[in-house]
């Protein structure tokens, strides 16, 4: 799951700055949980761009309270499932690095993608059923 595989990079990261185990786990999972946030934050403004689907984002402060439960919940997970993640991919060999590496790739391409094309497509244009 390439979920799984960037919060086990992010934690690979932050085990070589932190060099303690707690911290590397609270470090990813809370980068992990504001990177996620951030996509959806992306692909909602697109599809309401695209007048698919209104934004899901109806003021700051309600905003500022997902995404604060949204990262607890991301640290909640991944602290009950670090063990399992980074004891199946500790033991990867190079072929499935090299794999995992370009799906995660792909994931930050199409990231990219979609929150350059989101914001220079009807600039300042963000219907919202909120309103």
């Amino acid at each position: 799951m390439v979920f799984h595989y960037l919060w086990y990079k992010l934690y690979r990261a932050a085990l070589r700055s932190f060099e303690v185990e707690w911290a590397a786990i609270w470090y990813s999972s809370i980068t992990f949980g504001a990177l996620i946030q951030f996509n959806i934050m992306f692909l909602s403004g697109l599809l309401a761009k695209l007048d698919i689907l209104p934004a899901i984002y109806p003021n700051s402060k309600l905003t500022l309270y997902i995404n604060f439960i949204f990262l607890a919940l991301s640290y909640v997970y991944f602290r009950f499932k670090s063990k399992t993640i980074i004891g199946k991919y500790s033991q990867e060999s190079d072929k499935q690095k090299r794999k995992g590496n370009e799906n995660l790739v792909i994931y930050v391409i199409i990231t990219l993608f979609v929150g350059v094309v989101g914001s220079f497509y009807k600039p300042g244009y963000l219907p919202n059923i909120w309103q």
